[in-house]
C-alpha cells in the first residue's frame, strides 16, 4: 500500500502512471481512495480554471478506473450491492465496548446494509457527535507512532513547503467518523512517511553548524520516546505468535482433506494450512460449537492470545481437562507453541458417528469471571 500509494504521488508528471499507482492503492486499502479523490479534484480544479490541461486529469482519471472498477465489480458480485469500499459500514458512532464489533451469529441491526447516501444521513449525525472524542483518540494514538519532536519537525515543513504528500494525511481527517473501526494505531501507518517526508524538508533547508547537531538530537529523542511508547509491542505478539501459526497450519494441512473448513477468529491457520476458513463468532460456547457443526466445520482453532482476550467462553477447552474430556462433539489433536501464552490448540470438530461416548459438558460460567482458570 505505501509503494503503490507514495508511487503514485510522486509521479506527478505522469498522470496515467499515478493513476494507476493510486487505482492499486485504493484495491489494497481503501483508504487510497481519499487521496486518488483528493488528486482528481485538484486537476479537475486545474483544467477549469485553465491553469492545467484537460488531458492530464483525463490521463489520471484512465489510470485509476482501470484498476478501481473491477474492483467495484468485485465487490458488487460478493456483497451483492454496489459500494465504492465496504468500509462505509463502519460510518457510526462508536460502539460503547469493543466486543459489539465482534462478529455474531444474529442478524445485523436495522439499517446496517445503508447505501452510502442513506448511511450519511442516517448515521451522520452521532458520528458527527463523537468526532472531538474520536479525534483526540486518534490524536494519542498518532504521538506514540510519530512523538512530538518529530510532528513538530512535521508540522514546520507543513508550513514551509507542504507538498503532494499531504493528501496521504487525509485519513486524519475522515477516521474519527468512523467509529465502527476502533482506535486503532494501525489505521493511522500510512500517514507516517507524509510526516517524515514533511519533516525532512526543514532539514534540507539548514546549513551545517549547531542546527545539525541540534536536529539530530531531536530525532534521537524521537527515537527514543517511539521505542517507549511501543516497548509492549516488540516485545508481546500482536494477536498471536505468528511462528507458531505457520507450524500448526503447515501440520494441518498435511493432515486434513483440501474440501475441510477451519473455524478460527483470525485467519492465519487456515491461510497456512490451504484451507476454506470461517470466522468465529463471539457467542455463548454451545452456541458457537453449535454453529459449527451447522456449517460442517471440521476444525476449531484456539489460540492462548485470542481466548484469553477476545473468546473467554472457550477458555475451558484449552485449561479443564475435564471439561475437555467431557466434551464429546471437540477432540483436540494438536497443542503446541514457542511462545509462553499463545500455544496452538486444534480441535476436530466430530462426526454423529464419530462422537465420543458420554454427553456434552454445560458451560460453567465461574470461567467468565477476572482471574478464573
Amino acid at each position: 500500500y505505501f509503494l503503490a500509494l507514495y508511487a503514485g504521488l510522486a509521479l506527478a508528471a505522469r498522470p496515467f502512471a499515478a493513476g494507476l499507482s493510486l487505482g492499486a492503492a485504493m484495491t489494497i486499502r481503501p483508504e487510497g481512495l481519499l487521496s486518488a479523490a483528493a488528486l482528481l479534484a485538484h486537476d479537475a480544479w486545474r483544467s477549469l480554471t485553465r491553469r492545467g490541461p484537460a488531458k492530464t486529469l483525463a490521463a489520471l482519471a484512465l489510470g485509476f478506473l482501470i484498476l478501481a472498477v473491477p474492483c467495484w465489480i468485485y465487490f458488487r458480485v460478493t456483497l451483492g450491492e454496489w459500494t465504492v469500499t465496504p468500509k462505509v459500514v463502519a460510518l457510526r458512532a462508536p460502539a460503547a465496548t469493543w466486543r459489539a464489533n465482534e462478529p455474531r451469529l444474529t442478524p445485523e441491526t436495522p439499517g446496517a446494509r445503508y447505501g452510502l447516501v442513506d448511511r450519511v444521513r442516517h448515521e451522520g449525525p452521532r458520528a458527527l457527535a463523537a468526532y472531538p472524542r474520536q479525534a483526540l483518540g486518534y490524536a494519542r494514538r498518532l504521538l506514540g507512532l510519530w512523538p512530538a519532536p518529530l510532528l513538530a519537525l512535521s508540522l514546520w515543513g507543513l508550513g514551509a513547503a507542504a507538498g503532494r504528500e499531504c493528501v496521504a494525511l487525509l485519513p486524519l481527517l475522515v477516521l474519527p467518523l468512523l467509529g465502527g473501526l476502533g482506535l486503532q494505531p494501525r489505521l493511522l501507518l500510512g500517514t507516517l512517511p507524509a510526516l517524515a517526508i514533511l519533516a525532512s524538508r526543514p532539514i534540507a533547508t539548514l546549513g551545517p553548524g549547531r542546527w545539525r547537531t541540534a536536529l539530530a538530537a531531536t530525532w534521537v529523542v524521537g527515537a527514543v520516546w517511539c521505542g517507549a511508547a511501543n516497548a509492549r509491542e516488540f516485545l508481546l505478539p500482536f494477536d498471536t505468535y505468528q511462528e507458531d501459526q505457520k507450524d500448526a497450519g503447515r501440520w494441518l494441512k498435511a493432515v486434513s482433506a483440501p474440501a475441510d473448513t477451519v473455524m478460527d477468529r483470525k485467519p492465519y491457520i487456515a491461510f497456512y494450512a490451504d484451507r476454506t476458513y470461517l470466522v468465529m463468532p463471539d457467542e455463548p460456547y454451545d452456541t458457537l460449537v453449535g454453529a459449527a457443526i451447522a456449517e460442517r466445520v471440521r476444525y476449531l482453532v484456539l489460540d492462548e492470545g485470542l481466548v484469553r482476550v477476545f473468546r473467554p467462553q472457550l477458555a475451558p477447552l484449552l485449561y479443564d481437562p475435564a471439561f475437555r474430556e467431557r466434551e464429546a462433539r471437540l477432540e483436540l489433536v494438536y497443542l503446541a507453541g514457542r511462545f509462553k501464552g499463545y500455544n496452538v490448540a486444534i480441535f476436530r470438530v466430530l462426526r454423529p458417528r464419530e462422537r465420543k461416548t458420554g454427553q456434552p459438558p454445560t458451560f460453567d460460567v465461574r470461567w467468565l469471571r477476572p482471574g478464573a482458570g
